[in-house]
């Protein structure tokens, strides 16, 4: 709940109930954050999770029982959704929403979602709320011989949230539909560690 609003605040007034996801800050001036991604600002994001603002002050967000934020970055929480049930959405809940509704889900779009708990639960709810054609209407069990054979050229789009470097890429790769996408938002090592970026991986198209 908002128990303090600036001067300059429009849309957040004292008493309305707000989240804050995982960023609390970037410079909104860059051309990534002036189109809408902040989350990729050129001069830094601020992590809600113990992040540090330009000036050298803590976010302190999250596990805190006050979290100070720029209003830009906090989310007014309609009064029909209970706080419990609005606190994933602003983090797991946008990190597969995102790459869903930017890549085209939607009717007539067939998605798969690779991995089922936390990420996966939220990429399959969205899915079929987008009223995508497939999204926890038929499962793939990718323990089963041929599975990728059967399911080829089956999706228009995956989004994984698997983070096992022993992920079976070619696999997933051949279920994808010509110009169909793969999108990796979980953080993904390879077997020698190299770490990367889960906000920025995906792959080219098939």
């Amino acid at each position: 709940m908002a128990v303090k609003v600036g001067k300059n605040v429009k849309h957040i007034k004292v008493g309305d109930r707000v989240g804050v996801g995982a960023q609390s800050g970037s410079c909104l001036d860059c051309g990534e954050c002036t189109s809408g991604q902040e989350n990729y600002c050129s001069k830094g994001m601020v992590g809600t999770y113990n992040g540090k603002y330009p000036d050298g002050s803590k976010s302190y967000g999250e596990y805190s029982d006050y979290c100070r934020a720029p209003a830009h970055f906090a989310v007014k929480i309609p009064d029909s959704l209970l706080l419990a049930e609005a606190a994933p959405m602003l983090c797991g809940g946008v990190t597969t929403w995102n790459p869903l509704v930017k890549n085209g889900a939607g009717p007539g779009k067939k998605v798969g979602i690779v991995g089922v708990g936390g990420l996966g639960d939220f990429g399959i709810l969205w899915a079929k709320a987008l009223g995508c054609d497939e999204g926890a209407m038929k499962y793939i069990a990718t323990e089963e011989g041929g599975w990728n054979r059967k399911n080829a050229r089956s999706l228009d789009l995956i989004v994984s949230t698997v983070s096992s470097p022993n992920m079976p890429l070619a696999q997933y790769f051949q279920l994808l539909r010509t110009n169909g996408q793969f999108i990796q938002v979980s953080n993904c090592t390879t077997r020698k560690e190299t770490s990367t970026n889960p906000s920025s991986t995906r792959s080219p198209r098939r």
